[in-house]
Formats: C-alpha cells, sequence, structure tokens
C-alpha cells in the first residue's frame, strides 16, 4: 500500500484516477468516495459515515480507521497496489494506519506527496467543478452535466476563496506531521504537480512503483 496526499486542487483524484484506468490490480481508497459507496448500499458503516460525509464534515479519527480496514479486508486480496488517498491525515491518524495494516498483514511502502504552490491551487479551483453524484473533478465555470455519469457537476461550496484558504492552512497543517512520519523512515517521494497532467501521471506512477519495490525487498 502507497499513501497519497497533496493541497487541495493539485490534482491528486484526477491523476489517480487516470492510473487507475491505465494499470489494472490497481485499487484507490478514498474515505469520501468509499464512505459514500456504503452508505448508498445501505450498509451499516456506511450509514454512520454517509451524513457526515454529505455535509462536508471531518470524519472522527475512529469512523475513519474503521472505513480503512473494512476496505482493506473487503479488497485488500483483489488488488496488486492499493493507494490510499489524503488518508492518513496527520500524526494520530499515521498511527491508526499502521495498526490496521499491521493487524492485517501488510505494510505501507511510504509516502507520496502532490507539491504544488497555494497561488497556483487556488488557480485551478477558480474554474474546477465536482459532479455531486460521483465526485469526479472537471473544468467549467457553471454547473453542467458530468461528462462522466451525467450528474450535476458544479462549484464545491468549500471551494469557495475563504473556505479555501482554510483548508489550504489545515493541509500544510496535517501534512508536516504525516511527511515527517515517513521521512524519517526514507519512503516518501514528492511530485511536481505543477507541471502538464500526463506528467504528473508518469511520476506518480514511478513514484507508486518504487516504494512498492523498495517495499518488496525489504520483506
Amino acid at each position: 500500500m502507497v499513501l497519497i496526499m497533496g493541497p487541495p486542487g493539485a490534482g491528486k483524484t484526477s491523476a489517480l484516477r487516470a492510473l487507475e484506468s491505465q494499470r489494472r490490480g490497481f485499487g484507490r481508497f478514498s474515505v469520501r468516495d468509499y464512505g459514500l459507496d456504503l452508505f448508498r448500499m445501505d450498509d451499516d458503516l456506511g450509514g454512520l459515515v454517509g451524513p457526515p460525509l454529505l455535509d462536508r464534515q471531518q470524519l472522527a479519527d475512529d469512523l475513519v480507521m474503521r472505513l480503512f480496514a473494512h476496505y482493506l479486508v473487503r479488497f485488500g486480496g483483489l488488488f496488486d497496489v492499493i493507494v490510499s488517498e489524503s488518508y492518513p491525515r496527520g500524526a494520530s491518524q499515521c498511527k491508526d494506519a499502521e495498526v490496521v495494516v499491521d493487524r492485517l498483514g501488510t505494510c505501507i511502502a511510504g509516502l507520496v506527496t502532490f507539491s504544488i504552490s497555494n497561488s497556483t491551487a487556488q488557480e485551478r479551483v477558480r474554474t474546477r467543478l465536482t459532479c455531486q453524484s460521483c465526485g469526479r473533478p472537471q473544468v467549467g465555470n457553471t454547473p453542467q452535466q458530468c461528462d462522466y455519469c451525467q450528474g450535476l457537476a458544479s462549484r464545491r461550496p468549500d471551494d469557495s476563496t475563504s473556505r479555501f484558504v482554510q483548508r489550504l492552512n489545515n493541509y500544510r497543517e496535517h501534512a508536516e506531521q504525516v511527511m515527517e512520519f515517513y521521512d524519517k523512515r526514507g519512503t516518501h517521494f514528492a511530485v511536481d504537480a505543477e507541471r502538464e497532467a500526463g506528467l504528473v501521471v508518469a511520476d506518480l506512477d514511478h513514484a507508486v512503483q518504487e516504494l512498492v519495490n523498495q517495499s518488496s525487498q525489504v520483506l
């Protein structure tokens, strides 16, 4: 398993979905996406996490840990590589994630971070829409039909200028703790997300494979 982090607007989800479509045996865990999937399935855990996720609230650490474990138990044996997008957040969640993978007899190979300036992130979200049904990001200025599922793509409320700045600040604070955690192990790659999307996807692919190979050699 490889962890993926980056500030809002860095293009993490788009890059991971592109990589997911290019490679077989590649799984992606996202707290929001997986939690809402379970909610739509009327799963008991989905019933707990669905309403706050729909309101874009932060889940308590214990619920996120349960979602992470649920995903790994359900899909861990089906994929060659699993990436976890934006989880863990902060030092305490790093410890939670390590407990889960250790309990399940697997490991976290390392961390890949998307590097992007605040100004570039802010510029990107000015023309970013997010589908309310499938959650896929796309480009636009006004609400429109989703390119993927035909749902409604619109601006996220937390992409407004003041709230977005707060989200960036929150990310920087939590990301520093996670990077420090994995820097100590020498298992942290950074991807320059300021560049063209194809280059970012290629670098992400390389970083993930390097971490997986290193982890296999250690084992």
